[in-house]
């Protein structure tokens, strides 16, 4: 079971799209309609249309990959804490974090270099990611 909401299956699928604690942050940070319409697509068009941009909900929305990750990111990582850590509390919703690390990342149309709590957290989790070639590069 989920260990985000315990309600459905523990998959990447309910995690990111269909857990409450998702459609909470999705909702927010899109609307309730666009949402909505957004739940009909297959895990792999979903992801696949808002990594691409081509979704028509976020056409337009300059960083959205960026916003896309960065959310997908803090669902999992709310995730893992509330199944992996027994003593942890959550302090603030994944959507107010989410918008406080883009906020303070974003300097004009240029990222600026993650929180350090980013940073080590990337760090930490490359190590268990042997196969991924993609290296986070700070300007």
């Amino acid at each position: 079971m989920c260990g985000l909401c315990f309600r459905g299956p523990e998959d990447i699928d309910h995690v990111l799209c269909h857990c409450g604690k998702a459609t909470e942050l999705w909702r927010n940070v899109l609307g309730h309609e666009v949402t909505a319409s957004l739940n009909s697509l297959s895990f792999e068009d979903w992801l696949h249309g808002n990594i691409s941009g081509r979704l028509p909900a976020i056409i337009g929305r300059p960083g959205w990959d960026m916003e896309f990750a960065i959310y997908c990111w803090l669902l999992w990582k709310l995730r893992c804490s509330m199944v992996l850590d027994s003593s942890f509390v959550e302090r603030e919703s994944v959507w107010d974090r989410g918008r406080r690390l883009l906020q303070a990342s974003l300097q004009g149309n240029r990222f600026a270099a993650p929180p350090a709590s980013v940073a080590l957290a990337v760090a930490a989790d490359k190590q268990h990611w042997e196969d991924v070639s993609v290296e986070l590069e700070v300007a």
